[in-house]
C-alpha cells in the first residue's frame, strides 16, 4: 500500500466508491484484505455526483481517515480537480489510479496513463 509508504502512522484510509458502479463490493473488499495485513482501519465513503464528492471527503474526515483511496470509475476519471480540492479542504492524502488526479492536486497515482493507453489502442486498432 503505497499510502502507508508516505505515512507510516496511518491507521485508518477512507476509499472513494461510485455507489452506481457493481464492482465496488470486489473493490472494497480486496482494499479491506491489504489493508488488514497492514493494521490500517477502512472506511467506504461515495459519491455519484460532483457535488458529493466534497461531502465524501468530509464524511471520511469525520471518521478519522488519514487517507482516500479513488475507486477506478468512470464517474471519478473526471472529476480531478473536484476531488483534489476535497482533498486539499480537508487535508487527506489522496491516491488514485488516474494520473490527471495528480496533475490536478492529488498526492499519488498508480497504474497506467490512461490518456497514452487510449492513443495506443487507436494505433493498434487502426493497424488492424
Amino acid at each position: 500500500m503505497l499510502l502507508k509508504d508516505f505515512s507510516p502512522t496511518l491507521s485508518r484510509v477512507a476509499v472513494l466508491l461510485n455507489p452506481g458502479n457493481a464492482a465496488n463490493p470486489a473493490v472494497l473488499k480486496h482494499v479491506e484484505a491489504s489493508a488488514r495485513q497492514l493494521g490500517v482501519a477502512v472506511v467506504a465513503v461515495s459519491a455519484a455526483t460532483p457535488q458529493a464528492i466534497g461531502n465524501a471527503f468530509a464524511e471520511a474526515a469525520q471518521q478519522g481517515a488519514g487517507a482516500v483511496i479513488v475507486a477506478a470509475d468512470a464517474f471519478f476519471s473526471g472529476q480531478g480537480p473536484q476531488i483534489a480540492a476535497a482533498a486539499l479542504q480537508h487535508r487527506l492524502a489522496t491516491i488514485s489510479i488516474y494520473q490527471d488526479h495528480v496533475l490536478a492536486g492529488c498526492l499519488l497515482n498508480y497504474g497506467q496513463n490512461v490518456a497514452e493507453f487510449h492513443q495506443r489502442a487507436a494505433r493498434y486498432v487502426d493497424r488492424s
